[in-house]
């Protein structure tokens, strides 16, 4: 953390590093639940897309749905989504992996959703954001440059190695 001289504002929920990468993400606290607009059943050792509805939810562009703990405790595993919401609903993926059928009710809370800054989500084709620092400020280049200075090399005249 040092290195990039990195500030974490907790009341503003932000962590900033001075060397030009901006913010990570500005997630506020959880702002709605997830429940699936029907009920359904998983069938053993499958996943499926569930279409969800989110309730309790003030309504803007991207959100991330975080599956529930609970889920675990049954068998389910669900996957971490950033979303952009359509007139409140959206999808979330599950992977049942017991033995079993599971029935999921429509009244079941699978995730909760949490906003988030629209401003801390980065293109991955970006490459003004999406360059690391070097700590003297000056930009490292993602691309493999021909430079031999950290190669190793081995005498291997000695070793057990067949020709």
């Amino acid at each position: 953390m040092e290195r990039f001289n990195t500030k974490i504002d907790i009341s503003k929920r932000i962590v900033s590093f001075d060397e030009g990468i901006p913010d990570i993400a500005l997630i506020s606290n959880n702002i709605g639940l997830v429940r699936p607009q029907k009920s359904i059943v998983l069938k053993a050792r499958h996943h499926v897309d569930v279409r969800v509805r989110l309730a309790n939810f003030k309504y803007c562009n991207a959100v991330l749905l975080e599956p529930n703990p609970i889920l675990a405790k049954k068998g389910i595993v669900g996957a971490r989504y950033l979303v952009q919401p359509l007139e409140g609903k959206a999808v979330l993926r599950l992977l049942n992996s017991t033995n079993k059928n599971i029935k999921i009710y429509k009244s079941s809370i699978l995730a909760t959703v949490n906003n988030i800054g629209e401003n801390s989500i980065m293109d991955l084709l970006d490459n003004e954001h999406s360059t690391p620092a070097n700590p003297d400020g000056n930009v490292m280049s993602l691309k493999s440059e021909e430079s031999h200075e950290n190669e190793l090399e081995f005498d291997l005249t000695d070793s057990d190695l067949p020709d």
